[in-house]
Order: C-alpha cells, then structure tokens, then sequence
C-alpha cells in the first residue's frame, strides 16, 4: 500500500451488502493504486463487464481531479465511496481541488473526428466516455469541495 494512501475501507463478502471508502492523495500513482484495488474487489462482486465500467468512469474522473482539480496546488485528499444501490453501484467523489468551471460538469462533446489521423487531438475524450457509461451524473460544490456523484449500471446502457 501507498504510503499516502490513508484507507477506510468496510466491505462484507458474498451476498451481504458491501461498500468501499477510502482517502488517499491526490496523486497519478495513489490513483493507480485505488484503481487496482477496486479492481480487484469488484470483478467477483459484479462482474467482469459492470466493473470495467466503474473503472472506466472512476479512472476519467479521478486523473481530472489530479490534473485539472489540483493544478497549480499542492495536493490534497480525494475521498471515494461506492456502495451498491438497486441496479446499480453509486460512486461518490470528494476533493478540495479547483472547482469545474463553470460550476458544472463538462458537457463531454466528442472532440471532431472529421480529420486526419495524425491531427486527432489527445484529449478531450475522457466526460463523454464518462457520460457515456453512468447514469445520474451530478456535481455541486460545497463548503470548497467538489462533489461528483453517478450511478454504474449493472447492466450497460
């Protein structure tokens, strides 16, 4: 474990409801570490399909906190939760980061794909891949922190 991965984890096998909550840095490779974790944790719970979509999202949004919430600072703590909820699992995320502008979520537009190959920009995929794999995706800002929120399906859209 990461050294400056500070972890608060409850989670209960088999059928019994679970849920995952850890603080850790912000950080690329405190990022990589959760996403690891999580991982793990959730193939068997629910499923190889359903837990590559929470790992999709989670992994776009947490390296936008990183680079984007915390550019220019000194990093500080994300907190994540994912708890199951009727169809589905809800993510919860926490930072004290910048807050988006705006004060919402992108809109998460396709950037042109009308172009040739090589001029294909490299960024920019990342909210529409997100809003393309939740559901319910909210963000507020309160009290200096961002809040992001949104459900993975169990089942793709």
């Amino acid at each position: 474990m990461q050294p400056d991965l500070a972890d608060r984890q409850s989670a209960r096998c088999g059928r019994k409801a679970w849920k995952i909550r850890l603080r850790f840095r912000a950080r690329p490779l405190a990022v990589r570490t959760v996403l690891s974790r999580i991982r793990r944790q959730a193939r068997n719970r629910l499923g190889p399909d359903c837990a590559a979509r929470m790992e999709l999202a989670l992994a776009e949004v947490l390296n936008n906190v990183v680079e984007h919430g915390y550019c220019g600072r000194q990093t500080g703590p994300i907190d994540l939760t994912i708890k199951p909820v009727t169809g589905g699992i809800l993510c919860r995320i926490v930072d004290a980061g910048w807050p988006m502008p705006d004060l919402r979520v992108p809109e998460g537009r396709l950037p042109d794909l009308d172009v040739a190959f090589q001029d294909l920009p490299e960024g920019g995929w990342g909210w529409a891949l997100v809003r393309g794999t939740v559901s319910g995706l909210r963000y507020r800002r309160n009290r200096g922190r961002n809040v992001v929120v949104f459900r993975i399906p169990l089942t793709p859209a």
